[in-house]
C-alpha cells in the first residue's frame, strides 16, 4: 500500500500544474445595477433597492455582470420536476459549477431565511434552472469549438451541393444552374372567358 500511495504522490508532483482560476471579487463588490426609469428606494441598511419582482415586467433572470475572469450562464437542473442527474453531470465535465447564494449574500436571495434567522446557503435556482459559473477562459474555449463545428458543416453542405471536381465519385446528388433552371416552375397569369349566364 505503502508503494501505491508513494507512485500516486510521484504522479500528482509531475503533473503539469494548471493555471490557477481567477480569484472570486468580495460579495460585496457586486450589486445589482441600477434600472433606468425605475423608482430607487432605500432598505434598512441604506441600500437602494428597486422592484424586480415579475409585476414589473422585469426579467426574473436577469443578474449583475459576473465578476472579472468569471462567466455565468443559466442551467437546467430539473424538467417537470425531475432532475437531469446525466446533464448536470456532463455540465461539471465541463467545468460549471453552481453559483451559491452565500457567496453572494443578498444578491440573489435574502441574506437572511425569515422564518430560521439562519443565512440563506445553497445553489441559486429558478424555475428549474440553476445560476452555473466557470473560468471565462473555458467557456471562450467552448465557443470557438462550437463556431468550428458549425462552419465545418456549412463546408461540408457547400462541397455537397456544388458542381466541381471534388464531387467526383460522390453519390450526391450535383445540382447546376442549367438544371435549376428547368426544374423551375414558371408562373403566369392568362385571361380566360367566362360566358355570362342569362338572368331570369
Amino acid at each position: 500500500m505503502a508503494t501505491v500511495r508513494s507512485k500516486v504522490t510521484a504522479a500528482q508532483v509531475e503533473a503539469p500544474a494548471a493555471a490557477p482560476a481567477p480569484a472570486r471579487e468580495p460579495a460585496r463588490d457586486l450589486a445589482r445595477p441600477i434600472i433606468p426609469g425605475r423608482v430607487v428606494g432605500l432598505n434598512r441598511a441604506g441600500q437602494p433597492v428597486q422592484r424586480t419582482n415579475s409585476a414589473t415586467g422585469v426579467n426574473q433572470f436577469e443578474t449583475p455582470p459576473p465578476p472579472e475572469g468569471w462567466s455565468w450562464e443559466w442551467k437546467t437542473e430539473t424538467v417537470v420536476g425531475e432532475r437531469q442527474t446525466a446533464h448536470m453531470a456532463e455540465l461539471r465535465r465541463a467545468g460549471w459549477e453552481p453559483v451559491m447564494c452565500e457567496n453572494y449574500p443578498g444578491i440573489f436571495a435574502p441574506e437572511f431565511d425569515a422564518d430560521t434567522g439562519q443565512r440563506t446557503t445553497g445553489p441559486v435556482r429558478r424555475l428549474g434552472l440553476m445560476l452555473m459559473e466557470r473560468d471565462i477562459k473555458l467557456t471562450l474555449e467552448a465557443m470557438a469549438d462550437e463556431k468550428r463545428r458549425a462552419d465545418d458543416r456549412v463546408h461540408v453542405s457547400r462541397q455537397q451541393y456544388r458542381n466541381g471536381p471534388d464531387t467526383k465519385g460522390s453519390q450526391t446528388a450535383v445540382y447546376d444552374d442549367s438544371a435549376r433552371a428547368i426544374a423551375m416552375t414558371r408562373q403566369h397569369l392568362e385571361p380566360v372567358n367566362i360566358p355570362r349566364q342569362p338572368v331570369d
